[in-house]
C-alpha cells in the first residue's frame, strides 16, 4: 500500500510537469497566432492606407512610400533620409508600421506615420508621435502622426490628442 502511494505522488508530479509544458506550449501557440492575426490587419490597413489619410488627415494623393508589410518596401527618398540621420533614430523609423506622402489641399508636401494596432495604446500613440517627429526633422517636410486601429482607450485617446496624434477607428 505504501509503495503506491509513492509511485501515485510521482505519477502527480510527473502529469503536472507534462500539463506546465502544455500550458507553456499553449501560450507560445497563442503568441505566434496573436502574431499572424496582427499581420494580417497590418496588411489591411497598407491597402486602405491612401484612404484613410486622406480621410483623416485630408492627406491628398497619398501613397504608401514605406510599410513593413508593403510589398515595395521602401522609397528610395526613405532610404536616403535614414542614411542621414542617428543609427538609432533611423533603427526607430525604420520600425514603423507605415509612412505614406501626399499633399495638404494647399499643395504643401506631407508625410504620415501611421502605427498600426489592433487595439490602440499608450505605445502605439508614443511611437507614432516619436518617429513623425522624427522624420520631420530628418526630411524638413510637415510629418503628421496617426494611429490605425479597431480600438482605443478614452485615456490613450486624450493622450494622443496632446501629442497631436490622428486616431483613425476602424470596424472591421
Amino acid at each position: 500500500m505504501k509503495g503506491d502511494i509513492v509511485e501515485l505522488k510521482a505519477d502527480v508530479v510527473e502529469m503536472k510537469g507534462d500539463i506546465t509544458e502544455l500550458k507553456a506550449g499553449q501560450n507560445r501557440m497563442q503568441g505566434q497566432l496573436n502574431n499572424l492575426i496582427g499581420t494580417d490587419y497590418e496588411r489591411q490597413v497598407a491597402r486602405r492606407a491612401p484612404r484613410i489619410v486622406r480621410r483623416h488627415l485630408d492627406l491628398r494623393q497619398a501613397t504608401v512610400v514605406y510599410g513593413i508589410n508593403v510589398p515595395d518596401g521602401m522609397s528610395v527618398r526613405i532610404q536616403e533620409l535614414l542614411e542621414q540621420i542617428n543609427p538609432d533614430q533611423a533603427d526607430d523609423l525604420e520600425r514603423t508600421d507605415l509612412i505614406l506622402t501626399g499633399s495638404t489641399p494647399a499643395g504643401q508636401s506631407t508625410y504620415a506615420v501611421a502605427e498600426v494596432s489592433r487595439t490602440i495604446d499608450e505605445h502605439d500613440v508614443d511611437r507614432a508621435h516619436r518617429r513623425s517627429q522624427i522624420l520631420q526633422r530628418a526630411s524638413g517636410t510637415i510629418c503628421k502622426a496617426i494611429v490605425i486601429g479597431t480600438a482605443i482607450s478614452d485615456a490613450n485617446r486624450q493622450r494622443a490628442a496632446q501629442d497631436d496624434v490622428t486616431v483613425a477607428i476602424m470596424v472591421d
